[in-house]
């Protein structure tokens, strides 16, 4: 028969039970932002389709449309990057019984700038209606 644990055996088990609780719940909410980086780059990827039925009128026009085309399909590939980097680099952190202070998250500032590039291009065509379906 096993002997009564004691009070502060019983408080450290509690504290280390709860501890693993707080990892796996972080865990988890690591892996929906991951899902979250997925469904962004399967929208970014349903974009570069729908610049594909595109025309333009003219060579200038022509060429914001390739532009657009291009930095929607640069920000596929970087947001499946970044969105897989940046997981790991957490789960990494994860695992770690003392996480350092800073541990190299990525930053996602170049993601807003080809997202900014894109959608002004865009806009500019549209409201000059120099693209086509």
């Amino acid at each position: 028969m096993q002997e009564p644990q004691s009070n502060a055996e019983l408080a450290k088990e509690m504290c280390n039970a709860m501890e693993r609780f707080s990892r796996m719940t972080t865990d988890l909410a690591n892996e929906r932002t991951l899902l979250s980086w997925i469904r962004t780059t399967l929208a970014a990827i349903r974009t570069v389709f729908a610049y594909f039925a595109l025309t333009a009128n003219g060579s200038f026009w022509e060429n914001t449309l390739i532009c657009s085309e291009l930095t929607m399909a640069v920000l596929v590939i970087v947001t499946a990057l970044t969105g897989y980097r940046r997981f790991d680099k957490i789960k990494n952190v994860i695992r770690m019984k003392h996480p350092p202070e800073s541990f190299g998250r990525i930053s996602v500032r170049y993601v807003y700038s080809l997202v900014a590039a894109s959608s002004i291009v865009t806009v500019v065509s549209i409201f000059f209606r120099h693209w086509d379906k």
